[in-house]
This record gives C-alpha cells, sequence and structure tokens, in this order.
C-alpha cells in the first residue's frame, strides 16, 4: 500500500478518534459501574462519541477505500481469518455499534441501576474494540515482514500510545468547551508529559532502526515466515539466499512526498519532537500563568500532539524498504 499524504492525514485523524472512542468507554464504564455518570458529564460523552466515530469512519474509510482499489479486491472483507486489513475493517464496523448503543441508552434511557450496568459493559467493549481496531491497523503493515523497519517491536505501542495521547486531548479540548475551565493546567501538563515520553520512545524507533539499517539479503525474505507474499515477492520464484538485496536502492514507494519525506528525515524528526513536547508545555506554562483561554491552550497541545503523529506516520511510510531483486 502506497498510501498519498492526504490518506496518511486522515488515517492520523482516524487514530486519534479510535484514542478518544477508547477514553470514553473507560470513562462510561468506571462512572457507571461508580454510579458518577453526572447528567453534565452525559453532554460531554454524546459529543465524544459522535466526533469519534466520524473520525475514526473517515479515517478507516479512506484508508481501506485506498488498500482495496490498490489489491483490485472487493472481497478482501471476508478474509477476516487471514487478512489484518479484513480485521482491521469488521472491528472498525463492530466498534461502531456499542458506541451508538451507548448514545442511544444516554438519550433515551432514565437513570437506574439497569442502565448504569449496560453502560459499563458497553463502555468495556467499546474500548476494547477500539484499541483491537487500532492494533489490527498497525498490523496491516507490521504483518509484511519483508520491510525491516516496520517490524519493530516498539512500533505497536508507541502507535496505540500515540492515538491515546492526541485522544485524550481532544477529550480534554471537548471537556473544557462543554464543561468550563476546571483544571485545564493539569490537563496540559498531562499531555506535555505524555508527548515527552512519547518523542522519547519514537526517538528509540529512529535510532534503532537507523543504526541496523544493512541491505537485506533475499534469504532474509525468503525466512520471514508464511506471510502472504507481496506481489513484487511473488515474482521472485527461486531465491538465492546469499544473493544481496536491493532494499537499499528500491523503496517501497518513490512518490516525491515520500522522496521529500527521506531527504529531510533529521529536520522532520526534530519538528515531531518539538510539536509533542514544545508545545504542549508552552500550553501548560501558560495555564499556569494564567496568560491565556484555557480552550486556546489546550488546543494547541493537542494540535501539536497531532502534528507529531502525523509527522512520524509520514517518515513510517517514507523510510520502510522492501528488499526486492536486484535488477539485471
Amino acid at each position: 500500500m502506497h498510501p498519498a499524504l492526504p490518506v496518511i492525514a486522515l488515517n492520523t485523524l482516524s487514530a486519534t478518534g479510535l484514542g478518544l472512542l477508547t477514553w470514553i468507554g473507560v470513562s462510561i464504564a468506571l462512572l457507571s459501574l461508580r454510579g458518577q455518570l453526572l447528567p453534565a458529564l452525559e453532554g460531554v460523552h454524546l459529543a465524544s462519541l459522535a466526533l469519534g466515530l466520524l473520525l475514526s469512519s473517515i479515517g478507516i474509510l479512506s484508508s481501506m477505500a485506498h488498500a482495496l482499489r490498490a489489491q483490485r479486491s472487493w472481497r478482501e472483507l471476508t478474509r477476516w481469518r487471514t487478512s489484518w486489513l479484513a480485521r482491521e475493517g469488521v472491528l472498525a464496523m463492530l466498534t461502531v455499534w456499542p458506541a451508538l448503543m451507548i448514545g442511544g441508552l444516554l438519550l433515551w434511557t432514565p437513570a437506574g441501576p439497569t442502565r448504569a450496568a449496560l453502560l459499563a459493559c458497553l463502555g468495556l467493549v467499546l474500548a476494547l474494540l477500539a484499541l483491537a481496531t487500532l492494533a489490527a491497523a498497525m498490523m496491516v503493515h507490521v504483518a509484511q515482514r519483508q520491510v525491516r523497519e516496520w517490524r519493530h517491536p516498539l512500533v505497536v505501542p508507541v502507535t496505540l500510545l500515540s492515538a491515546l495521547v492526541t485522544g485524550l486531548g481532544l477529550q480534554f479540548v471537548l471537556m473544557t468547551a462543554l464543561l468550563g475551565g476546571k483544571g485545564p493546567a493539569m490537563m496540559a501538563l498531562t499531555l506535555a508529559v505524555l508527548g515527552l515520553l512519547l518523542a522519547l520512545l519514537q526517538w528509540v524507533i529512529w535510532y534503532e532502526n537507523g543504526r541496523g539499517r544493512d541491505e537485506a539479503t533475499l534469504g532474509d525474505v525468503a525466512s520471514m515466515g508464511t506471510q502472504p507474499r507481496s506481489s513484487v515477492a511473488a515474482g521472485l520464484g527461486a531465491v538465492n539466499a546469499e544473493a544481496p538485496g536491493a532494499s537499499g536502492a528500491y523503496y517501497l514507494s518513490r512518490a516525491p512526498a515520500f522522496a521529500l519525506a527521506r531527504r529531510h528525515a533529521a529536520a522532520l524528526r526534530i519538528l515531531a519532537t518539538l510539536a509533542a513536547v514544545v508545545l504542549p508545555t508552552l500550553a501548560a506554562a501558560l495555564l499556569l500563568g494564567a496568560r491565556s483561554n484555557p480552550l486556546v491552550a489546550l488546543a494547541l497541545a493537542t494540535t501539536g500532539l497531532w502534528l507529531a503523529a502525523f509527522i512520524a506516520r509520514w517518515l513510517f511510510f517514507a523510510e520502510g524498504r522492501r528488499a526486492v531483486a536486484p535488477p539485471g
């Protein structure tokens, strides 16, 4: 799959929406179990459910439409037993139902023990399905064993953390907009700490991938397990395990946007770090000094985290190299 920048941007928004749905599911489950789901919070939950569904649906539909068009197969969704793309689509569709059911209970069901129990169960299901959808979306790429940069063990955890952090930032923005400024400085400080953690983990991935970026051999590709072969690998036929691969010269995508990202990778990494750390920290400092509107400051912090996630995603695709047969 060779996604264009708009697809990557929508995919990042989708991850933010799924992160938001995860937090809403956990929040509703915990508050319902404690009997603390106040009417004032129901408006925040309904708005979060609507926004989370909107963002996740737009991003996942655009991503899957791109992938299915590239594969020329409308039957992909029926292959959920073997295809991570199909699993992503199925999980995404399943995620919609508990979200809609929670919305229906909040809107049309009177408060009581029965509603609280249902909300607690549905909230937990929503959170688990949203996380599973995020993981499946990353496994679509991680499962392509011939791309070494995508197989780092931190790729999936960092992607999940990034979605949760940006989703939390969006949740803070909605809470501040609908409930007023209650603890916005601590919200921004939380985002700053999580942004620093996210940046550190992302640098671990970049450093280790860069340090070990030796040319792969075709034998490496042949020994990568029983994963479905790509159109490139399928044409290799008999493989000489000692033959040098051409991963250094043949990138996964030759699109100008990816060539630009590879050429300016160092600058983009610094920009992503500044966006994830400096902007949330600046927002926290402004709020602690009472020098900014809480909503504006939290929106600034969340925008920085989302921009960092987008750049990391862009580099993820741009720097992934697929081992292919050498020319000639």
